[in-house]
């Protein structure tokens, strides 16, 4: 039973995907890159993400084939999601976990689940092949879809939801009103969320503690591949007070906010929702000017960066 699209009856190959160690594993991955402890808003695991893309593909008709691939396509990441990125000098793309996915499947149990069921590495990880999964900004796909719905209220992911359609293989919006509430919502939380003030500052501050931890040996590269709690158990009792300070500041709730410090950019998350007018495909750009006007002031306002406390005691 999920929580967006309701109950559904899988096929065999997806009950022993789910069942597997490393899908396990991402229930204690966060989606949001930091623990609930650290962050400031409740956030949910990978695990529900991916399940979530796969129900949802389901939904849209998608074939047992890219069900399986969006069900799997997270199962790379390391622990702390994106934060991760921010680690190893990928903050800007966000993007690790892409050019690992394949090896890391290919190591894993997975490989003999797949190949047991007649399906490959190859196959189920090259995302070309899967335009309702996986598509370039500012498209539509299952994944940006769903990590919106689990964010959002539920009576307004539910009318996104039931006005989502398929079209010549590509996700769009049944009606401009769809169109105009989606593009909107997912607005809402890239300036609000994904990059406002206390996600950039928080993903700022731990991706810190975490090279931190790195460089003097309290965790090592090895140990993303594990959870998020096996990291922050390590972290909670190493005796580096950088670290522990940091812990400390980032279970405030909200952070201080200062007007001098870092400036940081986060990655700027965005979609042109396209629906049907009148039998035809258009953006919701090409006809609301209102939109576009936000969503070009989102763009160069996320440009600037925010300003973030420079160390842990921002009194210092």
């Amino acid at each position: 039973m999920d929580r967006i699209y309701g109950e559904d009856r899988v096929e065999t190959v997806i009950t022993a995907l789910v069942a597997s160690q490393p899908m396990q594993r991402l229930k204690r991955v966060n989606q949001f890159g930091l623990p609930d402890e650290f962050y400031h808003i409740k956030g949910f695991s990978r695990f529900e993400h991916s399940l979530g893309d796969m129900h949802l593909l389901k939904h849209l008709g998608a074939s047992e084939e890219e069900q399986v691939a969006g069900l799997l396509h997270d199962v790379s990441h390391r622990a702390f999601s994106h934060v991760y990125d921010w680690v190893v000098g990928t903050a800007g793309k966000e993007d690790s976990q892409d050019d690992n996915h394949r090896q890391f499947i290919q190591g894993s149990q997975i490989k003999l689940i797949l190949e047991a069921h007649g399906y490959s590495v190859d196959q189920i990880t090259d995302y070309h092949n899967f335009g309702l999964l996986e598509r370039d900004s500012p498209d539509l796909c299952a994944d940006r879809v769903d990590y919106l719905l689990r964010e959002i209220e539920p009576g307004l992911a539910g009318e996104i939801f039931s006005g989502l359609k398929v079209t010549n293989g590509q996700i769009v919006c049944a009606d401009r009103a769809t169109a105009s509430k989606l593009g909107r919502a997912f607005l809402a939380r890239q300036t609000g969320h994904w990059g406002g003030y206390e996600s950039v500052a928080r993903y700022y501050h731990f991706s810190t503690a975490l090279k931190r931890a790195l460089e003097i040996g309290i965790i090592h590269k090895e140990d993303f591949l594990i959870d998020d709690d096996y990291i922050v158990a390590k972290l909670e009792s190493s005796q580096d007070k950088f670290i522990l300070d940091t812990l400390a500041f980032l279970r405030h709730n909200p952070l201080p906010v200062v007007t001098e410090g870092i400036t940081v950019v986060k990655k700027f998350r965005f979609i042109d929702p396209p629906f049907i007018d009148h039998g035809k495909l258009v953006s919701l750009t090409d006809i609301d000017r209102e939109y576009k006007q936000s969503l070009d002031q989102a763009f160069q306002e996320n440009r600037k960066g925010v300003v973030v406390p420079a160390s842990p005691n921002p009194g210092d």
